[in-house]
C-alpha cells in the first residue's frame, strides 16, 4: 500500500496552553514515530497488471494557502441563520395571531379563562353548519414540522465545533493515546450522533459512558452528546406539546353585547281598565252585553297560539309562572322589560268525589269554607253522547269571611261593579274544576290507565281538581332566546279581578279539556298530569285576558348581542409551546454565533495529478466536519479508487462527497459476506468486500 511519508516534527506544547492552529509547524501532517517517506510498493491494478505508484511527498501533496486564516463560508452557516429566523419567526407569528385575533381585552381575562379565546373566522363544515376556524393549530403544526426539519441542520453546524476541537487535539497531542482524541469506537459514536442517529444512538452512547472498562471518553464525545441530547429533547418536546395543544383545543360559542340607547317596545302594559287606586272605590274591569273588557278576540288568538302580537309562555324554572311576551324576538337582542304573569297550583281530588249531584255535598275533599261562584251548573246528567265539558266554580274571598261579595253571571250585567276597598277580596282565586267526558250512547266509558286521575261512572268519566290562581306584575330578562323572571309582585285586586273574568266566564275551557284529555287518559302518573294541568291552566288564564294587557311598553334596558364561534386554546400548552420555540431559536442562534465567531480554518491546496487540471482548494475544518457528519466520506476512505496517491489526495480534499469517488463505468462493485483481506489467503471474516467487477467467486472475495 502506498505510504505518504512527510517529515516528522516534535509536538511538546501542553494541551492547555494557548493554541494557534495556524502555526506553520502545526500545519504539517502528524506522522507516527518511525514512519518515513517511501515509494509505493507494486500493486495489482483493476486490469490485473502490475503497477508502481509514484512517491507522494509534501512538495507534491497538499500545501498551505497563503490566505491561511479564514472564517467559515456563509454558504455553510446560512442554513443555521435561516433556522433561527424561521423558528423565531413562526413563534412570533403564533404570538401575533393570538394577540390580533384575541376576543379578550387583557392578560387578566386570559388567566381567568385559563385559555386564549380567538375569533379566527368561521367555515362551513358539512351539515353541522358553520364552525370556528382553528388557524392557530395550523401554525403550531407548521412550527413542529419546521423544527423537526431544522434539527439535523443544527447538529451539522455544531459538528464544526467538534471538528475544531478534534483538530486542536490532533495537533496538540504528544501521543496517539492522548485522552483528548476519540478512540475508533468513540469516532463511530460521534459519527452516529452528528448524523442524527436518533434514540438508538443516544442509548448506545449512554451505555458506553456507563461501562467502566471502556476507554476514557473524549471531551469531544461528551460535549457532542450533551448538545445532541439537548436538541433531541427540545425537538420532541415541541412535537409533544403541539400534539397536546391539538388534543385540548376546542371551539366554543361566545356572545358579546353592545348597549343600545334606543329602546324598543318589547314590554307589555295595561291597555284598558284604569289602574287601581287604593283609596275610594274600586272599578272592576267588567263590561256589558255579554262581552268582557270590550273585545275578547285578542285573548282567543293568544289562547290558540295564533296571535302575532302576544304569546303566553310558562317559565318552568320559576315555579311555573306564566308570562305574556312579544313573539318572534330576535336572538341577537338582550333586554329587560315588564309584563304580566299568572301562577297556578293544582291538586287532583278525583278519588274524593262522586259524579252527579251537588259537588259541595258529594266531594269530601273540597274545602267547605269556599263559597263557589256558579258560572256553569254542575249537572253532569246534561251531557249528550260524545260530549266533554268543564264545570268551573271560583272564589277569591277569605275562607273565614262568609259575607264578602260574590259574583254570579246575572251580576255581570252592569258596566262595572263597584266594590268597597275593605271588601276583603283577594288576588288569590280558588278554582274547582270538573272535567267530564261522555261516551257514545249508553256504552261504558273506556277505562283510563289510572282511576286516581280519571274516575269512570257508567258512560261518563270525570277528572276533578282544586286549583289556586294569582296574577302578578313581573320583570323579565331576555337573553339568547330565553326569558328569565327577575322580579314578581302581586297585582292589585281591581286589575286581577278583571284578568280573572275570562276564567270565571269559562272562555277557554274548551281549550283546557282538549289539551288535558290525552294525558289524563294515557298517563299512569298523577304528578305528571297535575304538572301539565298547572302549567296549561296558568297559560290559558293569562292569555285569555290579553285585551287588557296588549299595550306595548319600552324596554327598561336593551343591548345588541353578537355571537361568534371562537377557538379555545388552553393557556399552558400555548405558553409552553411558545417558550420551547423561542428556546430552539435561541439555541440555533447561539450555535451559529459560536461556530461563526470562534471557528477558524486553514485552506490547503492540492495540485492536480500529473500537473494538469484544476488545483483543489479546501478548508481543513470543513474536511473534518464532513468526516463527522457524512458516512459517505468514511466509505470513500475505506474503499479508495485504484488511482495514484496524488489523485487520491485530490479526491480526499473534496468537500462534495460524490466528488470523493471515481465512480466511472467499470468500477469494482461491493459485496457483503465472509471473505479475507488477502484474496482468500488470510483469516476469513464477515465484511463488505470489493472485488473485480462482474467476477463471481462466492464468499471468498478480498479487497483488491
Amino acid at each position: 500500500m502506498a505510504m505518504i511519508a512527510p517529515t516528522t516534527h516534535p509536538l511538546t506544547e501542553p494541551l492547555d496552553s494557548p493554541f494557534d492552529p495556524y502555526a506553520p509547524e502545526l500545519l504539517q501532517p502528524f506522522i507516527p514515530p518511525g514512519e518515513t517517506e517511501m515509494s509505493s510498493p507494486s500493486r495489482i491494478d483493476s486490469s490485473g497488471n502490475d503497477r508502481q505508484d509514484s512517491v507522494v511527498t509534501l512538495v507534491a501533496g497538499p500545501t498551505i494557502d497563503p490566505q491561511r486564516r479564514q472564517q467559515l463560508s456563509l454558504q455553510l452557516i446560512a442554513p443555521a441563520i435561516l433556522v433561527a429566523v424561521i423558528t423565531a419567526g413562526i413563534a412570533s407569528a403564533l404570538l401575533a395571531w393570538l394577540i390580533v385575533h384575541s376576543s379578550q381585552s387583557s392578560l387578566t381575562e386570559v388567566w381567568q379563562d385559563k385559555a386564549f379565546l380567538l375569533d379566527e373566522g368561521t367555515k362551513v363544515e358539512g351539515d353541522s353548519g358553520r364552525t370556528a376556524r382553528l388557524m392557530g393549530l395550523t401554525i403550531s403544526s407548521a412550527a413542529s414540522t419546521l423544527v423537526g426539519i431544522s434539527s439535523p441542520i443544527l447538529i451539522s453546524l455544531y459538528a464544526f465545533r467538534a471538528a475544531q476541537a478534534w483538530l486542536k487535539a490532533s495537533h496538540r497531542g504528544s501521543s496517539v493515546h492522548d485522552v483528548h482524541l476519540p478512540t475508533p469506537l468513540q469516532y463511530g459514536l460521534l459519527l452516529e450522533l452528528l448524523t442524527g442517529g436518533g434514540l438508538t444512538t443516544l442509548f448506545s452512547t449512554s451505555r458506553y459512558f456507563l461501562k467502566r472498562q471502556n476507554a476514557s471518553a473524549s471531551r469531544i464525545l461528551k460535549q457532542s452528546f450533551v448538545v445532541v441530547v439537548t436538541i433531541y429533547i427540545l425537538t420532541h418536546a415541541i412535537s409533544g406539546v403541539d400534539l397536546w395543544l391539538h388534543t385540548v383545543t376546542t371551539t366554543i360559542t361566545s356572545s358579546t353585547s353592545t348597549p343600545s340607547t334606543t329602546p324598543r317596545q318589547l314590554g307589555i302594559g295595561q291597555n284598558t281598565c284604569p289602574p287601581y287606586v287604593p283609596s275610594g272605590l274600586i272599578r272592576v274591569c267588567l263590561m256589558t252585553q255579554g262581552g268582557w273588557a270590550g273585545d275578547p278576540r285578542p285573548g282567543m288568538l293568544v289562547v290558540s297560539n295564533t296571535s302575532t302580537s302576544l304569546q303566553a309562555i310558562t317559565l318552568a324554572d320559576h315555579a311555573d309562572m306564566a308570562v305574556l311576551v312579544v313573539p318572534g324576538v330576535p336572538n341577537d337582542l338582550q333586554f329587560r322589560s315588564t309584563s304580566f304573569g299568572a301562577r297556578t297550583s293544582c291538586e287532583l281530588i278525583t278519588p274524593l268525589c262522586h259524579l252527579g249531584g251537588d259537588v259541595t255535598e258529594m266531594c269530601t275533599g273540597f274545602p267547605r269554607s269556599i263559597f263557589p261562584v256558579v258560572t256553569y251548573e254542575n249537572d253532569t246528567d246534561s251531557l249528550t253522547s260524545s260530549e266533554s265539558k268543564v264545570f268551573l266554580l271560583s272564589s277569591n274571598c277569605h275562607q273565614n269571611n262568609q259575607s264578602c261579595t260574590q259574583l254570579s253571571p246575572d251580576q255581570i250585567t252592569n258596566e262595572w261593579v263597584i266594590l268597597s276597598p275593605d271588601s276583603d277580596m283577594l288576588n288569590s282565586y280558588t278554582l274547582w274544576l270538573q272535567l267530564v267526558w261522555a261516551s257514545d250512547g249508553a256504552a261504558p266509558f273506556t277505562s283510563p290507565n289510572n282511576t286516581d286521575i280519571v274516575s269512570v261512572f257508567s258512560n261518563k268519566a270525570a277528572m276533578l281538581a282544586n286549583c289556586s290562581l294569582s296574577f302578578y306584575n313581573v320583570t323579565l330578562d331576555y337573553s339568547n332566546g330565553t326569558y328569565a323572571l327577575v322580579d314578581e309582585e302581586l297585582l292589585d285586586v281591581a286589575l286581577s279581578d278583571g284578568l280573572a273574568v275570562p276564567t270565571r266566564l269559562g272562555h277557554y275551557l274548551s281549550h283546557l279539556i282538549a289539551n288535558v284529555e290525552g294525558l289524563a287518559f294515557t298517563s299512569a302518573s298523577p304528578d305528571e298530569v297535575t304538572a301539565f294541568l298547572t302549567q296549561d291552566l296558568g297559560r290559558l288564564a293569562l292569555g285569555s285576558a290579553a285585551n287588557i294587557t296588549n299595550l306595548r311598553k319600552n324596554t327598561l334596558s336593551l343591548s345588541t348581542v353578537q355571537t361568534a364561534s371562537l377557538g379555545r386554546y388552553p393557556f399552558w400548552p400555548v405558553v409552553i409551546l411558545l417558550a420551547l420555540l423561542y428556546t430552539h431559536a435561541l439555541l440555533a442562534l447561539i450555535i451559529f454565533l459560536i461556530t461563526f465567531l470562534f471557528s477558524r480554518s486553514v485552506r490547503i491546496r492540492v495540485p492536480p495529478p500529473g500537473g494538469s487540471g484544476a488545483t483543489v482548494v479546501a478548508s481543513t475544518l470543513e474536511l473534518v466536519q464532513l468526516r463527522l457528519t457524512s458516512p459517505v466520506a468514511l466509505v470513500a476512505a475505506l474503499f479508495p479508487p485504484a488511482v495514484g496517491p496524488a489523485a487520491r489526495a485530490s479526491l480526499a480534499a473534496q468537500t462534495d462527497v460524490i466528488s470523493m469517488f471515481d465512480d466511472r463505468p467499470g468500477v469494482e462493485r461491493l459485496r457483503v459476506g465472509i471473505g479475507s483481506e488477502d484474496a482468500g489467503q488470510g483469516c476469513a471474516q464477515f465484511g463488505v468486500w470489493q472485488g473485480h467487477a462482474g467476477k463471481d467467486d462466492g464468499w471468498g472475495m478480498g479487497r483488491s
